[in-house]
């Protein structure tokens, strides 16, 4: 006889099914990325990540209706009003073009990847198992960047050889960079293990981004002297979004081709040579006279983005979408000096480069500031601990579900 309070034990975990849904989806970005997308070789493979990613969130949807406590709620608001408003534009330019192109609608909806995505695995995985995956994360993208540059390449010596200057470097990557300096803000926030914090660091110096080598440093430095829960007020906020929404105008007018002399005489090289060639894709679009769609017009009317997103959204979603997005995802930081610090380097990298079309790298970011947010603030400005108590959350969860 069976006894009336009997609950039959699940043969599975659901956590556990998307605990290995969300590796799988970090392995096959790194692994065909590496093996595919770096050598130009076409393989149905490649997409095969959006499916995992998919069914990530599909398998956490039980746990995320019944958690206990909503984590990123507020964040994943705000960032899908930004996204809705961009669909709203894009749509109703469609229809007064009478035309609807597929390149924008695609574009939308790998920008509501990462929002959907990290929402999900916030509120279904318990912050030992985010851990633990982003470690076997961080060794899959090691492996995929190896196969991409090569691993005879990975030695300190072809990393002294490189050129700074002129950032070139046998090392470099543009399809590891974004996920890599992302690791790197993770474990140099968790710091439970030294060889995961100094692995993650010299994994986002080798892909050799100029600015991810400066910020990799910095996220292994500045934690050790100050503490990054540091609650700071809410006007550094208004005054970091007002700086790069003046900074996004006043670059874009200083790369428009008539403005070459004012450039150089500024920083003394060339629009083209000092943006390595994007100054160059921004003339080519606006001589193209390209036709507004929306969201994603420059891509679908050129072939390719100018790898500048600010300056993509002054065209493409006018510069209220331009406020819009920066005051939105800027508040992700949540007014902490860690938060503060990571927003800084995403909007300075939107701001001279391409990292809207990163959707996965952007998973990671949001989990992070999930994580962070949900962390009691701190009043204290100065530590000094290499590795410190970040690791269990401070309300005690664990297993599967919060």
């Amino acid at each position: 006889m069976l006894d009336g309070n009997y609950r039959p034990r699940r043969l599975v975990d659901l956590s556990s099914v998307v605990s290995v849904l969300f590796v799988a989806t970090y392995a096959l970005k790194a692994l065909t990325d590496g093996i595919y997308v770096a050598h130009n070789i076409d393989s149905v493979l490649v997409d095969v990540k959006y499916v995992t990613a998919l069914l990530a969130v599909f398998c956490s949807l039980p746990l995320v209706i019944h958690t206990d406590r909503e984590l990123f709620g507020r964040q994943f608001w705000k960032l899908f009003v930004v996204l809705a408003s961009f669909a709203f534009f894009t749509c109703l330019t469609m229809l007064v073009r009478g035309t609807v192109n597929t390149t924008c609608i695609v574009l939308l909806l790998k920008m509501a990847i990462p929002i959907v995505l990290a929402y999900c695995l916030l509120n279904s995985l318990s912050e030992e198992q985010i851990y633990r995956d982003m470690v076997v994360i961080l060794f899959f993208s090691i492996v995929g960047f190896g196969l991409e540059v090569g691993f005879e390449n990975l030695s300190i010596g072809a990393l002294l050889s490189s050129s700074f200057t002129d950032s070139e470097s046998v090392t470099e990557s543009s399809h590891a960079a974004s996920n890599a300096i992302m690791l790197c803000f993770y474990f140099c926030y968790f710091r439970r293990n030294k060889v995961w914090v100094v692995l993650s660091t010299l994994f986002a110096i080798f892909v050799f981004k100029r600015l991810m080598i400066v910020y990799a440093i910095a996220a292994l430095v500045l934690p050790l002297l100050f503490d990054p829960d540091r609650c700071i007020g809410r006007g550094w906020a208004v005054f970091f979004k007002t700086i790069f929404f003046l900074a996004a105008f006043f670059w874009f007018w200083l790369l428009l081709p008539e403005n070459g002399q004012v450039f150089f005489r500024l920083f003394g090289e060339t629009q083209s040579h000092f943006t390595s060639g994007r100054s160059q894709m921004l003339a080519n679009a606006l001589s193209q006279n390209y036709v507004l769609y929306g969201f994603g017009s420059i891509q679908a009317f050129v072939g390719r983005g100018i790898e500048m997103d600010f300056a993509r959204l002054i065209l493409e979603v006018s510069p209220l979408g331009l406020a819009l997005f920066i005051s939105f995802y800027w508040d992700m930081a949540c007014n902490r000096l860690y938060g503060t610090f990571v927003m800084t380097f995403v909007m300075a990298q939107m701001l001279f480069a391409d990292s809207l079309g990163t959707n996965f790298a952007w998973t990671l970011l949001m989990i992070l500031m999930g994580l962070i947010s949900d962390r009691p603030a701190s009043d204290c400005l100065f530590r000094f601990k290499l590795c410190g108590d970040r690791g269990a959350s401070p309300s005690g969860r664990k297993g599967g579900r919060w």
